[in-house]
C-alpha cells in the first residue's frame, strides 16, 4: 500500500522583492492557513515517511511549518524540478521514490498540484485545491513505479 498526501502551497504574496514568481513569500493569512493545515494533518494521525517540496520560497515555508507543527523529525526533500510541475511531472517523482517509503506528503502548485489530485482521483474530477488545502490517497501498489 502506498499513500501520497498532496498539498498546495499557502497563500503567497503577489509579488517579491526581487520580482521573481520563485522568491514569493507567504503573506500572514498564508502563514495562518499552513498553521491551520498543520492542526488537520496531525489530527489525521497519518505520519509520512518524507516530505517534499519544491524549492519555491512558499512552499519551502509550508512544508517547514508543517514539519514544525505536525511532522517534527519527518525528514524533508527540497526538489527544485518540482517547482510548478505538471501532474505528469509530480507522477513520474513520486515512481522514483524508495520503496522503503510507505507515505509521502508533497507540497507543490497549481495547477499541477490539483492535476495530480484529479488523475488520482477515483472519478477523476477532483475540485481544485485552495491554498494550503490537501488530499490523501491510497494505492494498493507494493512499489511506488506502480503508482497509476
Amino acid at each position: 500500500m502506498r499513500r501520497v498526501t498532496l498539498v498546495r502551497h499557502a497563500q503567497a504574496a503577489g509579488a517579491a522583492a526581487s520580482g521573481r514568481d520563485f522568491d514569493r513569500p507567504l503573506t500572514e493569512s498564508g502563514v495562518a492557513e499552513a498553521r491551520k493545515t498543520a492542526v488537520a494533518l496531525l489530527a489525521q494521525r497519518a505520519i509520512p515517511d518524507l516530505l517534499v517540496a519544491s524549492a519555491a520560497v512558499r512552499t519551502v515555508q509550508t512544508v517547514t511549518l508543517l514539519q514544525d507543527l505536525a511532522f517534527p523529525g519527518t525528514p524533508l526533500v527540497v526538489e527544485p524540478a518540482l517547482y510548478l510541475a505538471s501532474a505528469d511531472a509530480l507522477l513520474d517523482y513520486l515512481r522514483t521514490l524508495d520503496d522503503g517509503l510507505a507515505h509521502v506528503l508533497v507540497v507543490g502548485h497549481n495547477p499541477g498540484i490539483s492535476d495530480c489530485c484529479r488523475l488520482l482521483a477515483a472519478d477523476g474530477r477532483e475540485a481544485s485545491l485552495g491554498t494550503a488545502k490537501w488530499r490523501r490517497f491510497e494505492r494498493a501498489v507494493d512499489r511506488w513505479a506502480d503508482l497509476r
